[in-house]
């Protein structure tokens, strides 16, 4: 069975109008351009917001699966240009949490760049004292191509933290996609696994469904048996009567364990 899943997530794919014709040596040399502004400048604040918006969208636009450590130090870059003042605030800490733990956990030992963020400032001080993630979730397998996360191939995406999600067929890539913590993965056909967790009930089910179609047709058989003149007497008849409504009995009570099995592996779907 195929699904389509998801929408899209926060940050949307290679913008309109552009392809995905960007190399990883290029999109490192935009996020270079970010480290080359200013910081102690706050008027340079726009410029940096607008340059990590490039860096972005030529992440978004990348050709092929990059290295580890490019997502890793796009994850830290980008949330030097996260604004976390005003009615947003809280909100965008977070992601900017979501951010920093990204990059601690593909690259433990990153840093930003001192000249741009000097170790002793507190967000150089908060990546440092993060601590890595291991969490993931499965995502459904693709019907075609693959997915990679931060360039790792493979279906386990990072649960709490940022992640930056990529889909490839025959070489080609059709999504890059930064993701935060619970944000959809872009639509794509996917393969959906079945859920064998009723399987067990489902075989019981049927085995007793067998069973009760067997008592019954015995039912029937001893019943006609004994209500027909030709082979049998009224004795005869008297004495097969128990027989005829133990196995009416039977029947209906394994139909009965029968259904409540097929309802219970129905339940586990």
């Amino acid at each position: 069975m195929i699904l389509l899943l998801g929408m899209m997530a926060w940050a949307s794919d290679c913008p309109e109008g552009q392809t995905h014709d960007v190399s990883a040596d290029d999109a490192s040399r935009y996020l270079d351009e970010v480290e080359d502004i200013p910081l102690e400048d706050l008027e340079a604040f726009a410029d940096l917001r607008a340059q990590v918006r490039k860096a972005t969208d030529a992440m978004s636009c990348l050709k092929s699966v990059a290295d580890t450590s490019l997502y890793a130090r796009y994850h830290r870059i980008r949330v030097v240009g996260l604004d976390p003042t005003g009615s947003l605030g809280a909100k965008v800490r977070a992601e900017a949490q979501a951010g920093l733990r990204a990059s601690k956990t593909l690259d433990p030992s990153g840093t930003f760049s001192p000249d741009f963020i000097p170790p002793t400032t507190g967000l150089a001080a908060h990546l440092a004292g993060m601590d890595p993630s291991d969490s993931h979730e499965l995502a459904a397998p693709p019907l075609d191509g693959e997915i990679f996360f931060d360039g790792v191939k493979g279906r386990q995406r990072p649960a709490d933290r940022a992640t930056f999600f990529q889909r490839t067929d025959g070489g080609s890539v059709i999504d890059n996609v930064y993701l935060l913590p619970g944000a959809p993965v872009p639509r794509y056909p996917a393969v959906v696994e079945a859920d064998s967790g009723g399987k067990p009930f489902l075989i019981v089910g049927a085995a007793t469904g067998a069973a009760a179609l067997g008592l019954f047709a015995a039912n029937l058989g001893v019943r006609a048996n004994a209500l027909n003149p030709d082979t049998s007497s009224a004795a005869r008849a008297s004495d097969l009567q128990p027989t005829v409504n133990a196995l009416a009995g039977a029947s209906v009570g394994t139909a009965v364990v029968s259904a409540t099995f097929f309802s219970l592996s129905l339940g586990m779907k």
